[in-house]
Protein backbone atom coordinates (compact mmCIF):
# COMPACT_ATOMS: atom_id res chain seq x y z
CA UNK A 1 0.00 0.00 0.00
CA UNK A 2 2.72 2.52 0.13
CA UNK A 3 2.43 2.89 -3.38
CA UNK A 4 -0.67 4.54 -2.94
CA UNK A 5 0.35 6.63 -0.35
CA UNK A 6 3.02 8.23 -2.67
CA UNK A 7 0.62 8.66 -5.20
CA UNK A 8 -1.93 9.95 -3.43
CA UNK A 9 0.44 12.79 -1.88
CA UNK A 10 1.58 13.41 -5.40
CA UNK A 11 -1.20 14.17 -6.67
CA UNK A 12 -2.59 16.56 -3.81
CA UNK A 13 1.05 18.73 -4.27
CA UNK A 14 0.11 18.05 -8.15
CA UNK A 15 -2.78 19.84 -8.40
CA UNK A 16 -2.32 22.69 -5.08
CA UNK A 17 0.93 23.55 -7.22
CA UNK A 18 -1.48 23.86 -10.37
CA UNK A 19 -4.11 25.60 -8.62
CA UNK A 20 -1.74 28.41 -7.01
CA UNK A 21 0.06 28.79 -10.32
CA UNK A 22 -3.48 30.51 -11.27
CA UNK A 23 -5.08 32.01 -8.38
CA UNK A 24 -3.86 34.38 -5.95
CA UNK A 25 -5.04 34.67 -2.51
CA UNK A 26 -9.05 35.30 -2.45
CA UNK A 27 -9.58 39.01 -0.64
CA UNK A 28 -13.58 37.67 -1.08
CA UNK A 29 -15.36 37.50 2.11
CA UNK A 30 -14.71 34.32 3.86
CA UNK A 31 -17.02 32.22 6.62
CA UNK A 32 -15.70 33.39 9.70
CA UNK A 33 -17.45 31.07 11.68
CA UNK A 34 -16.34 27.80 13.93
CA UNK A 35 -16.71 24.98 11.77
CA UNK A 36 -16.52 20.76 12.70
CA UNK A 37 -15.03 18.11 10.12
CA UNK A 38 -15.14 14.15 10.87
CA UNK A 39 -12.58 12.41 8.89
CA UNK A 40 -11.57 9.31 7.75
CA UNK A 41 -9.09 7.33 5.92
CA UNK A 42 -6.10 5.19 5.85
CA UNK A 43 -2.68 5.17 7.84
CA UNK A 44 0.49 3.76 7.03
CA UNK A 45 2.65 3.01 10.11
CA UNK A 46 6.78 2.90 10.87
CA UNK A 47 7.34 -0.68 10.22
CA UNK A 48 8.98 -0.65 12.76
CA UNK A 49 6.29 -1.44 15.52
CA UNK A 50 6.11 -5.08 13.51
CA UNK A 51 3.35 -4.00 11.06
CA UNK A 52 3.80 -3.40 7.27
CA UNK A 53 -0.10 -3.28 6.78
CA UNK A 54 -2.01 -0.51 6.07
CA UNK A 55 -4.89 0.19 8.83
CA UNK A 56 -8.05 2.64 8.81
CA UNK A 57 -8.41 5.86 10.82
CA UNK A 58 -11.13 8.25 11.62
CA UNK A 59 -10.72 12.23 13.69
CA UNK A 60 -12.85 14.58 14.89
CA UNK A 61 -11.47 18.21 14.36
CA UNK A 62 -12.98 21.62 14.77
CA UNK A 63 -11.79 24.71 13.30
CA UNK A 64 -12.34 28.55 12.84
CA UNK A 65 -10.50 31.14 10.01
CA UNK A 66 -8.42 34.01 11.55
CA UNK A 67 -8.18 35.10 8.07
CA UNK A 68 -8.67 35.21 4.46
CA UNK A 69 -5.09 33.08 4.92
CA UNK A 70 -5.07 31.32 7.64
CA UNK A 71 -7.10 28.68 9.64
CA UNK A 72 -6.43 26.55 13.50
CA UNK A 73 -7.87 23.38 13.73
CA UNK A 74 -7.73 21.26 16.92
CA UNK A 75 -9.17 17.97 17.36
CA UNK A 76 -7.95 14.05 17.56
CA UNK A 77 -7.55 10.73 15.66
CA UNK A 78 -7.16 6.72 15.72
CA UNK A 79 -5.72 4.37 13.32
CA UNK A 80 -5.09 0.99 13.47
CA UNK A 81 -3.00 -1.73 11.85
CA UNK A 82 -3.29 -5.39 12.22
CA UNK A 83 -1.56 -8.15 11.16
CA UNK A 84 -1.49 -11.83 11.87
CA UNK A 85 0.84 -11.54 15.03
CA UNK A 86 0.99 -7.64 15.84
CA UNK A 87 -1.82 -4.75 16.67
CA UNK A 88 -0.76 -1.33 16.57
CA UNK A 89 -2.34 1.65 17.49
CA UNK A 90 -1.64 5.34 17.06
CA UNK A 91 -3.79 7.60 19.49
CA UNK A 92 -2.86 11.86 18.28
CA UNK A 93 -4.41 14.85 20.36
CA UNK A 94 -2.92 18.58 18.85
CA UNK A 95 -3.43 21.56 17.22
CA UNK A 96 -2.64 22.72 13.09
CA UNK A 97 -2.11 25.48 11.08
CA UNK A 98 -3.46 25.45 7.60
CA UNK A 99 -2.49 28.24 5.08
CA UNK A 100 -5.04 28.66 1.96
CA UNK A 101 -3.11 29.26 -1.32
CA UNK A 102 -7.34 30.49 -2.01
CA UNK A 103 -10.63 31.17 -0.86
CA UNK A 104 -12.16 30.59 -3.92
CA UNK A 105 -14.25 26.62 -4.71
CA UNK A 106 -11.29 24.84 -4.82
CA UNK A 107 -8.85 25.77 -1.99
CA UNK A 108 -5.37 23.97 -1.92
CA UNK A 109 -3.40 24.20 1.17
CA UNK A 110 -0.14 23.12 3.49
CA UNK A 111 -0.57 22.52 6.70
CA UNK A 112 1.59 22.44 10.21
CA UNK A 113 0.47 21.03 13.61
CA UNK A 114 2.02 19.46 17.19
CA UNK A 115 0.46 17.71 19.63
CA UNK A 116 0.81 14.41 21.22
CA UNK A 117 0.30 10.82 20.39
CA UNK A 118 -0.14 7.68 21.78
CA UNK A 119 1.71 4.73 20.34
CA UNK A 120 0.74 1.20 21.67
CA UNK A 121 1.66 -2.32 20.65
CA UNK A 122 0.43 -5.93 21.08
CA UNK A 123 2.51 -8.77 20.87
CA UNK A 124 1.45 -11.76 21.87
CA UNK A 125 2.97 -12.11 25.16
CA UNK A 126 3.95 -8.32 25.68
CA UNK A 127 2.30 -5.17 25.22
CA UNK A 128 4.30 -1.88 24.87
CA UNK A 129 2.51 1.71 25.37
CA UNK A 130 3.86 5.46 24.94
CA UNK A 131 2.81 8.77 25.10
CA UNK A 132 4.92 11.45 23.36
CA UNK A 133 5.03 14.46 21.08
CA UNK A 134 4.66 14.69 17.30
CA UNK A 135 4.95 17.22 14.43
CA UNK A 136 3.08 16.83 11.57
CA UNK A 137 2.92 18.57 8.15
CA UNK A 138 0.35 18.02 4.94
CA UNK A 139 -1.22 19.22 1.81
CA UNK A 140 -4.72 18.82 0.87
CA UNK A 141 -7.40 20.29 -1.05
CA UNK A 142 -10.57 21.56 0.11
CA UNK A 143 -13.72 21.89 -2.27
CA UNK A 144 -16.76 23.88 -1.01
CA UNK A 145 -20.21 23.07 -2.94
CA UNK A 146 -22.13 24.56 -0.44
CA UNK A 147 -22.68 27.73 1.76
CA UNK A 148 -21.66 25.87 4.66
CA UNK A 149 -20.64 22.87 3.39
CA UNK A 150 -16.98 21.53 2.04
CA UNK A 151 -15.15 18.57 1.57
CA UNK A 152 -11.55 17.79 1.20
CA UNK A 153 -8.78 15.84 1.25
CA UNK A 154 -5.26 15.75 2.44
CA UNK A 155 -1.85 14.02 2.98
CA UNK A 156 -0.32 14.15 6.25
CA UNK A 157 2.97 12.86 7.72
CA UNK A 158 3.12 12.62 11.44
CA UNK A 159 6.93 12.29 13.32
CA UNK A 160 6.70 11.38 16.40
CA UNK A 161 9.45 11.93 18.96
CA UNK A 162 9.95 9.06 21.71
CA UNK A 163 11.47 10.18 24.60
CA UNK A 164 12.49 6.72 25.81
CA UNK A 165 13.51 3.38 24.21
CA UNK A 166 10.31 1.36 24.87
CA UNK A 167 10.01 0.18 21.21
CA UNK A 168 14.05 0.70 20.33
CA UNK A 169 14.18 3.91 18.70
CA UNK A 170 13.76 7.26 19.40
CA UNK A 171 11.50 8.65 16.17
CA UNK A 172 8.63 7.31 14.01
CA UNK A 173 7.17 8.28 11.08
CA UNK A 174 3.42 7.38 10.08
CA UNK A 175 1.78 8.29 6.91
CA UNK A 176 -2.33 9.19 6.57
CA UNK A 177 -4.29 10.12 3.72
CA UNK A 178 -7.68 11.25 4.82
CA UNK A 179 -10.75 12.31 3.74
CA UNK A 180 -13.14 14.97 5.56
CA UNK A 181 -16.38 16.84 5.40
CA UNK A 182 -16.74 19.97 7.02
CA UNK A 183 -19.26 22.07 8.47
CA UNK A 184 -19.67 25.45 8.94
CA UNK A 185 -22.71 26.55 11.86
CA UNK A 186 -22.73 30.24 10.27
CA UNK A 187 -23.47 31.17 7.00
CA UNK A 188 -21.64 33.65 4.86
CA UNK A 189 -23.37 36.86 4.72
CA UNK A 190 -25.06 37.84 1.54
CA UNK A 191 -24.02 40.77 0.00
CA UNK A 192 -26.46 43.69 -0.95
CA UNK A 193 -27.87 44.36 -3.96
CA UNK A 194 -25.92 46.62 -6.21
CA UNK A 195 -27.08 50.14 -6.81
CA UNK A 196 -25.66 52.10 -9.48
CA UNK A 197 -24.18 55.65 -8.51
CA UNK A 198 -26.05 58.40 -10.44
CA UNK A 199 -23.72 60.91 -12.15
CA UNK A 200 -24.55 64.60 -12.70
CA UNK A 201 -24.89 65.39 -15.84
CA UNK A 202 -21.47 67.31 -17.66
CA UNK A 203 -21.63 71.21 -17.62
CA UNK A 204 -22.47 72.93 -20.85
CA UNK A 205 -20.21 74.99 -22.80
CA UNK A 206 -18.93 78.46 -21.94
CA UNK A 207 -20.82 80.28 -25.38
CA UNK A 208 -20.40 83.54 -23.50
CA UNK A 209 -17.49 85.09 -22.02
CA UNK A 210 -17.75 85.49 -18.18
CA UNK A 211 -18.03 88.58 -15.98
CA UNK A 212 -15.26 89.36 -14.02
CA UNK A 213 -15.23 88.41 -10.37
CA UNK A 214 -15.59 90.37 -7.52
CA UNK A 215 -13.21 92.02 -5.79
CA UNK A 216 -13.59 90.37 -2.22
CA UNK A 217 -14.97 86.41 -3.13
CA UNK A 218 -16.48 85.48 -0.08
CA UNK A 219 -15.31 81.61 1.34
CA UNK A 220 -17.01 78.73 1.12
CA UNK A 221 -17.49 75.28 2.63
CA UNK A 222 -16.79 71.99 0.55
CA UNK A 223 -16.37 68.26 1.34
CA UNK A 224 -13.02 66.78 0.06
CA UNK A 225 -13.11 63.07 -0.57
CA UNK A 226 -9.84 60.96 -0.98
CA UNK A 227 -9.92 57.22 -2.21
CA UNK A 228 -8.82 55.43 0.98
CA UNK A 229 -7.64 52.74 -1.59
CA UNK A 230 -5.05 55.20 -3.32
CA UNK A 231 -4.14 56.53 0.50
CA UNK A 232 -3.19 53.49 2.19
CA UNK A 233 -2.31 49.90 1.39
CA UNK A 234 -4.22 46.62 2.47
CA UNK A 235 -5.46 46.35 5.78
CA UNK A 236 -3.01 49.53 6.81
CA UNK A 237 -3.74 52.53 8.31
CA UNK A 238 -0.21 54.51 7.30
CA UNK A 239 -0.63 57.34 4.54
CA UNK A 240 1.16 56.77 1.73
CA UNK A 241 3.94 59.73 0.85
CA UNK A 242 3.86 61.88 -0.98
CA UNK A 243 0.03 63.05 0.04
CA UNK A 244 -0.08 65.97 -2.03
CA UNK A 245 -4.27 66.21 -1.18
CA UNK A 246 -3.64 66.48 2.15
CA UNK A 247 -0.48 68.88 1.45
CA UNK A 248 -2.86 70.79 0.05
CA UNK A 249 -6.14 70.75 2.64
CA UNK A 250 -2.96 71.51 5.27
CA UNK A 251 -1.81 74.74 3.34
CA UNK A 252 -5.89 76.01 3.50
CA UNK A 253 -5.98 75.29 6.97
CA UNK A 254 -2.96 77.18 7.73
CA UNK A 255 -4.64 80.16 5.65
CA UNK A 256 -7.88 80.42 7.50
CA UNK A 257 -6.75 80.05 11.37
CA UNK A 258 -10.39 80.81 12.33
CA UNK A 259 -11.81 77.82 10.62
CA UNK A 260 -12.33 74.97 13.28
CA UNK A 261 -14.74 71.48 13.55
CA UNK A 262 -13.60 70.21 11.05
CA UNK A 263 -15.26 67.31 10.11
CA UNK A 264 -13.03 63.81 9.11
CA UNK A 265 -14.47 60.62 8.67
CA UNK A 266 -13.08 57.30 7.59
CA UNK A 267 -15.37 55.23 5.80
CA UNK A 268 -14.51 51.33 4.41
CA UNK A 269 -16.56 48.80 2.16
CA UNK A 270 -18.48 45.73 3.51
CA UNK A 271 -15.89 43.14 3.38
CA UNK A 272 -14.86 41.98 6.78
CA UNK A 273 -16.63 42.07 9.90
CA UNK A 274 -18.54 45.31 11.26
CA UNK A 275 -16.69 45.51 14.23
CA UNK A 276 -13.19 45.56 12.42
CA UNK A 277 -14.25 48.14 9.90
CA UNK A 278 -14.84 50.41 12.65
CA UNK A 279 -11.64 50.23 13.70
CA UNK A 280 -9.75 50.13 10.55
CA UNK A 281 -11.98 53.41 9.56
CA UNK A 282 -11.25 55.52 12.86
CA UNK A 283 -7.23 54.54 12.53
CA UNK A 284 -7.36 55.95 8.90
CA UNK A 285 -8.95 58.82 10.25
CA UNK A 286 -6.99 59.11 12.94
CA UNK A 287 -3.77 59.36 10.31
CA UNK A 288 -4.93 61.78 8.59
CA UNK A 289 -5.35 64.21 11.88
CA UNK A 290 -1.84 62.95 12.59
CA UNK A 291 -0.67 64.10 9.24
CA UNK A 292 -2.41 67.76 9.31
CA UNK A 293 -1.14 68.04 12.79
CA UNK A 294 2.29 66.97 11.63
CA UNK A 295 1.78 70.16 9.10
CA UNK A 296 1.72 72.28 11.73
CA UNK A 297 -2.47 72.61 12.33
CA UNK A 298 -3.94 72.57 15.60
CA UNK A 299 -5.21 69.10 16.55
CA UNK A 300 -8.28 71.02 18.39
CA UNK A 301 -9.52 72.40 15.10
CA UNK A 302 -10.04 68.26 13.87
CA UNK A 303 -12.77 65.73 14.98
CA UNK A 304 -11.44 62.14 13.25
CA UNK A 305 -14.18 59.68 13.36
CA UNK A 306 -14.64 56.11 12.01
CA UNK A 307 -18.08 55.20 10.30
CA UNK A 308 -16.78 51.83 9.27
CA UNK A 309 -19.07 49.99 6.33
CA UNK A 310 -22.17 52.86 6.62
CA UNK A 311 -23.05 55.16 4.17
CA UNK A 312 -22.04 53.55 1.24
CA UNK A 313 -21.91 55.06 -2.00
CA UNK A 314 -22.14 51.96 -3.89
CA UNK A 315 -23.69 48.35 -3.82
CA UNK A 316 -21.76 45.29 -5.07
CA UNK A 317 -23.19 42.06 -5.77
CA UNK A 318 -20.30 40.32 -8.35
CA UNK A 319 -19.16 36.94 -7.06
CA UNK A 320 -15.93 37.36 -9.11
CA UNK A 321 -13.11 38.31 -6.53
CA UNK A 322 -11.72 41.40 -8.14
CA UNK A 323 -14.76 42.66 -9.74
CA UNK A 324 -16.25 42.85 -6.74
CA UNK A 325 -13.16 44.62 -4.69
CA UNK A 326 -13.03 47.32 -7.66
CA UNK A 327 -16.99 48.11 -7.21
CA UNK A 328 -16.76 48.25 -3.83
CA UNK A 329 -13.65 51.10 -4.06
CA UNK A 330 -15.78 53.96 -3.96
CA UNK A 331 -16.87 52.94 -0.47
CA UNK A 332 -13.69 53.23 0.91
CA UNK A 333 -12.88 56.89 1.52
CA UNK A 334 -11.70 59.54 3.79
CA UNK A 335 -13.78 62.49 3.64
CA UNK A 336 -12.74 65.94 4.87
CA UNK A 337 -15.61 68.50 5.71
CA UNK A 338 -16.16 72.04 6.49
CA UNK A 339 -13.05 73.13 5.23
CA UNK A 340 -12.92 77.08 3.84
CA UNK A 341 -11.77 77.26 0.70
CA UNK A 342 -11.78 80.99 -0.94
CA UNK A 343 -12.44 80.78 -4.59
CA UNK A 344 -13.65 83.47 -7.44
CA UNK A 345 -17.32 82.96 -8.37
CA UNK A 346 -17.96 82.88 -12.26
Amino acid sequence: MNHVFRKASGLILFAGAVTGAHAQISSLPYNPSVYVMPEVGYTNPDNRFGTRATGPEAGLRFGKAINQYFDVRVGGSYARSDDSRVRYQQSTLGVDGLLFLSRDKLRPFVSLGIGAENDRRNLPNLQNSRTSPYAAAGVGLQYAFADQWAGEVEYKKVVGFQRSNVYGFKRNENNYVNVGLTYYFDKTPTPAPRVEASLPPPPLAQVTPPPPPPPAPAPRFEKITMSASKMFGFDSAVIRQPAPKLDEIADVLKANPAVANVKITGYTDRIGKPAYNVKLSQRRADAVKAYLVSKGIDGSRMIAEGKGQADPVVQCTEKNQKALIMCLEPNRRVEVEDVTVEKRVR
